[in-house]
Parts: structure tokens; C-alpha cells; sequence
């Protein structure tokens, strides 16, 4: 597979990912923090990490509470040459993700390396019949559903991933052909509602998550492209929970996910 990173004035980048150039085995259990930097940069260092076993804490830069945290830890930035230790040296775990923040400060999510292959092998499963070849992404790799869906799923398939690093719609429809997953927000299917420009995209598949996308807005993007958008339902905590395509009302849940209800006929 390759990585192919469209820089902002014009030129492209092509990394080819193969295991054995991403190989050191002093990365082994070493631990150190990938901020939001730069999706070039943080894929590489994200596959070194994962093919080495390393231990990855993921955040965003612009948190200061969460920067002056892993300060007072003492954890280093990924790929640091000290030897320190620290108070996650004892706990197993591949990635640490941290939540939103959006009803409360964040909080840190462990997962393992178990946890991050059994979630994209469900994700296989959902795609299969797609035969994906490309996937685009719009959202960083620090969260949860940008790494399972943007980086992990296409590594461990060997597919192609497609980056740059603010994309505009138009930038973004441009590089959309057959048999592409285009991991995405509601923001960008609202924008690309919005621009007067179309395109038959029905071979292509849009995977929309991080928020609400309405009925009204999935409806007009399914018809206006002639293609589907799939929205995701899931929390850090979690990982995906389930799926609805389009303006679709009700949720179907993602393999693997048991859903039953309480006494009070709560789900």
C-alpha cells in the first residue's frame, strides 16, 4: 500500500508503506505521545508505533489541559531517546485516545492491540461488497474513528490512503473516483451540498461520523452525488456501536455488538 499526501501547493508525496522499513526493535514497549501535528507525519510515526508494539498516547496540541498533563507525567514526545518511566510502563495497551471533552474534561481511553484489530475486522466485513481501493480522509488520526477507519482499516487491508492536510470540498471531490471510502464529518457532506458542482460518485462510499449528520442533508447529498453516506454511531470508549445509510431512521448494530434492553425498557 502507499500513502499519498496532496501538499498545498500542488505537488504530491508517495510514502510506500512496507513492515520491514518501518522496523526497529528498540521501539518495542516504548512509550511516547503522537499530537496533531501533522496527518503526514503522525501516519508514519502511528505504523512505526503499531508494527513495532509501541505505546502511543494521541492528543490534540490545541488542548492545553491535556498538554500540561503528559508534562507533569513525564511523557515524551513518540520517538524520544530517553529512558524514563512512567506510570503506564505496567498497563498493556497499543493506543491511548482521549474523549472530546464535550460533557466533561476528557478522559483517556486504553485500547489494545486486540481491541484496534477486532474493530477492523468488523469494518472489513461492512465494506467487503464495496471492494474499496482508495480511502480519503478528512479527520485526523488522534481520534478513534479516524485511526480505525482512516488508518488502520487500509493498513491492515492494503489499501491506499489518500491525506492532505486541509482540505477544501472542491479539493476533495477532485480526487474522488471509483471504489473510494471517503472518511468524513458532517461538515464536509453539508459543504458539499453547498457547492454547485457535481459528480457521479455512486461506486464511491462516504462514511460520516464525529457528529449528527440531519436526514435532510444525508438525503440531499445521497441524491445530488448519487452515492451513500454511512454514518457511524460509536464514543471513544466504545468504538463503533452502529450504522444507517442515507436518511435512514433507525440504526442497525455493527457485528459483535449485542443489543438488548433493561427492566425499564431501556436499550
Amino acid at each position: 500500500m502507499k500513502i499519498e499526501v496532496h501538499n498545498d501547493n500542488g505537488t504530491i508525496t508517495t510514502h510506500y508503506i512496507n513492515k520491514k522499513d518501518f522496523s526497529n526493535s528498540s521501539l518495542q514497549n516504548h512509550l511516547g505521545y503522537i499530537n496533531s501535528k501533522s496527518k503526514e507525519q503522525n501516519a508514519l510515526n502511528i505504523i512505526k508505533a503499531y508494527f513495532n508494539d509501541s505505546k502511543i498516547i494521541l492528543f490534540d496540541e490545541t488542548n492545553q489541559i491535556l498538554k500540561e498533563k503528559l508534562k507533569e507525567l513525564n511523557i515524551k514526545e513518540f520517538l524520544h531517546n530517553e529512558k524514563i518511566n512512567t506510570i503506564f510502563d505496567e498497563k498493556d495497551f497499543s493506543m491511548m485516545f482521549f474523549t472530546s471533552g464535550s460533557t466533561g474534561n476528557p478522559v483517556g481511553a486504553l485500547k489494545t492491540k486486540k481491541h484496534l484489530e477486532e474493530e477492523v475486522e468488523v469494518l472489513t466485513k461492512l465494506f467487503e461488497k464495496r471492494e474499496i481501493k482508495k480511502v480519503i480522509l478528512t479527520v485526523p488520526f488522534i481520534h478513534i474513528y479516524g485511526m480505525l477507519f482512516g488508518l488502520l482499516y487500509p493498513l491492515l487491508n492494503d489499501i491506499d490512503i489518500v491525506l492532505k492536510e486541509h482540505f477544501l470540498p472542491n479539493d476533495l471531490l477532485s480526487l474522488i473516483d471509483e471504489n473510494s471510502l471517503v472518511v468524513t464529518t458532517p461538515l464536509y457532506i453539508k459543504a458539499l451540498n453547498k457547492i454547485s458542482q457535481e459528480k457521479d460518485l455512486s461506486k464511491a462510499t462516504f462514511v460520516s461520523s464525529t457528529g449528527p449528520l440531519d436526514s435532510q442533508n444525508a438525503k440531499e447529498f445521497s441524491k445530488k452525488f448519487n452515492t451513500d453516506v454511512m454514518q457511524i454511531f460509536g464514543s471513544t470508549e466504545t468504538g463503533g456501536i452502529a450504522y444507517k445509510t442515507n436518511d435512514e431512521t433507525l440504526w442497525t448494530p455493527l457485528e459483535s455488538v449485542k443489543v438488548s434492553t433493561n427492566e425499564q425498557s431501556e436499550l
